[in-house]
């Protein structure tokens, strides 16, 4: 969502808290003015905690790779890539399929 290539919509609820924390990091890269380049995510395995009709919660342990930050005057500056995590996903049934409503560090 960051680097443009996905809209919020195809993945969180709206007025959820995960929407709230998107909003407030893009503000953030907003802020400094500064563009990302489209990080890879390797997901390396999911587990289902509860499912439900309308509901489920997940794990995920993924890792995002290295990325680039390019300031508004054309300088960039690398990203290394993070350690693998894994975060607990709140996800909702929509009419567009399952968006995330929260996460939680795992």
């Amino acid at each position: 969502m960051l680097a443009g290539a996905t809209a919020e919509d195809a993945v969180t609820v709206a007025g959820s808290p995960a929407r709230a924390a998107d909003d407030s990091l893009a503000a953030q890269v907003a802020q400094r003015g500064a563009l990302v380049t489209a990080p890879p995510v390797d997901v390396a395995a999911t587990r289902v905690v509860r499912s439900g009709a309308d509901a489920a919660t997940v794990d995920v342990r993924y890792t995002i790779g290295a990325y680039t930050l390019r300031a508004k005057d054309g300088a960039t500056s690398s990203v290394p890539a993070a350690a693998e995590r894994t975060d607990r996903l709140e996800l909702a049934w929509t009419d567009h399929g399952w968006r995330v409503r929260s996460v939680a560090a795992g």
